[in-house]
């Protein structure tokens, strides 16, 4: 029987051989996956109503500035209209945060609150922050409590925006941890994507966004998301299983990226 190399010049067999390896490389590369980066969260401001016992409270105003990884959220809350009578009271929360190619990590938390946040002596303050020392822990140190860090733990103002850049990177829902100044707890995924119709606070309605919903021992958690604004929150509703009372933030319009 006459070989290959009999039948073809060596020089066609080398040839075909290379051409064969070539293609085979890229069909294998075809089927590998495509090693991408995350998509962030943009800077963005955006402003909330606040709702709990049957009325607006307030307006809540988030913003987010990032420089490369090392970002900063804040919330600044102030009471509106009748609330001043029952609650004359603001806020402002300055969340940490390091957003990467693989993670939003969530790395610490102060409040700021009081008639006049513009005078130290009339407001009060607390924090809590991820201390990185080893080993590495979540310290509240006024309370002196601690616990231990998990790779998806989120205050509640942070924890909407966890959920937006998760569903933005097809990462999953069900590792989510909510803490707090007194106590750390897991986030079960209850329900996810469900299409609702969501109405903002301007009056403008829109027709599609994406209902998620999380329990822990202590609250239940709903996330409405607005796909076409790269999933940013839309509303926010907390409920608070022991005094049963829910707060809940309904934005006013869609966000302003910048």
């Amino acid at each position: 029987m006459v070989g290959i190399t009999g039948l073809f010049p060596f020089y066609l067999v080398n040839y075909f051989v290379k051409k064969t390896a070539s293609l085979a490389v890229l069909i294998i590369a075809l089927f590998l996956p495509i090693t991408s980066f995350a998509v962030p969260i943009a800077d963005f401001n955006a402003t909330f109503n606040v709702y709990a016992l049957g009325m607006k409270l307030g307006v809540s105003k988030h913003t987010l500035r990032c420089e490369q990884t090392d970002c900063t959220l804040k919330a600044i809350s102030k009471p509106k209209g009748l609330a001043k009578l029952l609650l004359n009271e603001s806020s402002e929360e300055t969340i940490k945060l390091q957003q990467t190619d693989n993670q939003l990590t969530w790395l610490s938390y102060q409040k700021d609150y009081g008639k006049d946040l513009s005078n130290p002596k009339e407001f009060k303050t607390e924090t809590y922050y991820l201390n990185d020392q080893i080993p590495a822990e979540i310290v509240n140190p006024d309370k002196q409590l601690s616990w231990p860090v998990k790779a998806q733990v989120y205050d509640s103002i942070s924890l909407a925006y966890a959920v937006q850049f998760n569903v933005l990177n097809e990462k999953p829902l069900n590792a989510l941890y909510l803490q707090d100044r007194k106590r750390q707890q897991p986030l079960l995924l209850k329900e996810a994507f469900t299409e609702k119709s969501l109405k903002l606070d301007n009056g403008h309605v829109i027709p599609k966004s994406e209902l998620f919903q999380f329990e822990t021992q202590q609250a239940k958690v709903k996330v409405w998301l607005l796909p076409k604004h790269d999933y940013f929150p839309a509303r926010i509703e907390v409920y608070n299983i022991k005094k049963d009372k829910t707060l809940t933030l309904v934005l006013q319009e869609p966000p302003k990226t910048l």
